[in-house]
């Protein structure tokens, strides 16, 4: 018994999952219901759409390989994602020296290292606000 690889294509992009037909299957094939002839060949569409960096596409009844995002979009899309995770950071280095500002504690700091604790959680909130893209360098004595 001999199997036949397929790719289902929903509006000409490959659906995410591939299927396995019977070779002697009578039911007729949809046009939107590709035939692989080699498990190699389903792979190499399956390791591209893997990527998370190309689609697959079926442009006239045949199955194409192409970019998912131009190289603008995925320069755009890593410099999001970078900046949301600095976001993070400065927030949970906000966090973690919240307790360093309640008064008893703010009280017990010399007066230029409550001036630096405070120049640092400004820094860091611009930070959170997306308005400067660097961290600040903790204070030595926190």
């Amino acid at each position: 018994m001999n199997y036949k690889y397929t790719m289902e294509f929903t509006n000409g992009l490959f659906s995410g999952a591939p299927s396995i037909r019977m070779d002697d299957d009578a039911n007729e094939i949809p046009a939107n219901i590709i035939i692989i002839d080699t498990v190699e060949e389903l792979n190499t569409y399956l390791i591209a759409y893997n990527t998370g960096l190309k689609n697959i596409v079926l442009v006239d009844g045949e199955i194409q390989i192409v970019d998912k995002y131009t190289l603008e979009e995925l320069t755009a899309k890593q410099a999001a994602e970078e900046s949301e995770q600095l976001i993070g950071q400065a927030k949970a280095l906000l966090t973690a020296s919240d307790y360093r500002v309640l008064p008893d504690r703010f009280a017990e700091f010399a007066t230029e290292e409550q001036s630096e604790l405070v120049e640092y959680r400004a820094q860091l909130r611009l930070v959170a606000r997306k308005q400067s893209n660097i961290l600040p360098t903790p204070p030595v004595f926190i």
